[in-house]
């Protein structure tokens, strides 16, 4: 499996030192890739990250609104700082949660090349049952 970040820095000292692959820099990580395994390897699982970097931005603005709503309604917050502070919190991390299965199946997709297409990386991580697509979801939310 390729992958820049995975395999260039930290995630290095978690592997063998025979097994590293021990780019100089970024760019010779990049150039090494491509050589070794196609320009195609370095956008595996681009669509799961623009589909999941739509829902996060649907999901925050829209509850966002529907938060700052509701509270100032029920006067628990006031137009200011502070409020907006609360709501946006609030938003963040609903949307963090709605967005955590497309963020699995986007970091599946991109830690492993056994996968062909993100359909096969969806149906076996759905095969695994639906706790699976939540995993991480405490880490991203704090």
């Amino acid at each position: 499996s390729s992958g820049i970040n995975a395999e260039y820095g930290q995630a290095d000292v978690r592997i063998a030192p025979e097994l590293r692959y021990n780019y100089k820099h970024v760019l010779d990580g990049t150039v090494s890739i491509c050589r070794t395994e196609g320009v195609r390897v370095l956008f595996r699982g681009v669509e799961a990250n623009c589909g999941r970097a739509a829902l996060m931005n649907i999901g925050q603005v829209a509850f966002y609104d529907q938060i700052k709503e509701t509270l100032l309604m029920h006067d628990v917050v006031k137009d200011d700082m502070l409020g907006h502070f609360v709501c946006s919190s609030a938003a963040g991390t609903g949307a963090t949660i709605i967005t955590q299965p497309v963020d699995v199946i986007k970091t599946r997709l991109m830690q492993s090349s056994k996968y062909g297409h993100i359909g096969q990386c969806i149906l076996a991580t759905a095969k695994e049952g639906p706790p699976s697509l939540l995993q991480g979801v405490c880490t991203s939310v704090v």
